[in-house]
């Protein structure tokens, strides 16, 4: 790679190439923040969906309203018109973050000193993305699965994952952390998180199978969020 970063261990911080470790350590977090993140979501995706039919049932309709009966798939052209799906995306990365802290240093010069706790600079902190997104004092029902708490024409709460200037929305939640060191696969994971549910939806109705292979919606926290127990669905598909 043709990459330079500043050398922190030179004076004059001269550019230097990477290190194999570093390489390794990229490509590492490309597999896994990259892959198994939008994976385990579209996971937690489709099991509320199957645990909740009629909700699966509303995103199906909102999508043959959109989409042409002989379309081949849903386009991500026209995932931007759906206003449902893209709210139970939006529920479940609130409910269900896939990565579990994001980790950041304080930076500023001086310390910070916030509700009367004095942060000195320099100090590692960690901010826990679900608790984050279920504080009572912000969100109403915090622990209900209810998409319609995003949706517009519904009073739905004006709330945005980036800290974008003059947006109007409030940050709430940040599954995808912010700033400056917000994730930069955001829009794609966004992406392939609707179309994927889209077309998933659209071509088969999703059931919840019986016995040991019910749908348990319990997490499993590690260095992801994931479920306890794999997804298990009956699929049938559709005319």
């Amino acid at each position: 790679m043709d990459l330079r970063v500043p050398d922190d261990h030179n004076k004059r911080r001269r550019p230097r190439r990477l290190t194999d470790g570093e390489l390794v350590g990229m490509c590492s977090e490309f597999l896994g923040a990259g892959t198994e993140t939008v994976a385990a979501a579209l996971q937690w995706i489709m099991a509320n969906l199957v645990k909740r039919p009629h909700m699966q049932e509303a995103v199906r309709r909102e999508i043959n309203a959109a989409v042409d009966a002989d379309a081949e798939e849903v386009g991500d052209e026209v995932l931007g018109k759906l206003d449902y799906l893209n709210a139970v995306v939006m529920e479940v990365l609130r409910l269900y973050p896939t990565a579990t802290l994001v980790f950041r240093q304080v930076s500023e010069e001086d310390d910070i000193v916030h509700d009367g706790q004095r942060i000195p600079t320099g100090t590692n902190v960690l901010f826990p993305l679900k608790s984050l997104a279920q504080d009572k004092a912000t969100w109403a029902d915090p622990n209900e699965f209810k998409p319609e708490r995003f949706l517009a024409d519904k009073g739905g709460e004006n709330v945005s994952l980036v800290a974008a200037a003059g947006s109007g929305g409030e940050i709430r939640m940040i599954p995808f952390g912010a700033g400056r060191r917000v994730c930069p696969g955001m829009g794609v994971a966004m992406l392939h998180m609707g179309y994927f549910t889209a077309n998933l939806v659209r071509e088969f109705e999703w059931r919840e199978a019986e016995g040991e292979l019910v749908v348990d919606l319990r997490p499993h926290f590690g260095f992801f969020t994931v479920m306890k127990h794999p997804l298990r669905a009956h699929l049938a598909v559709l005319p």
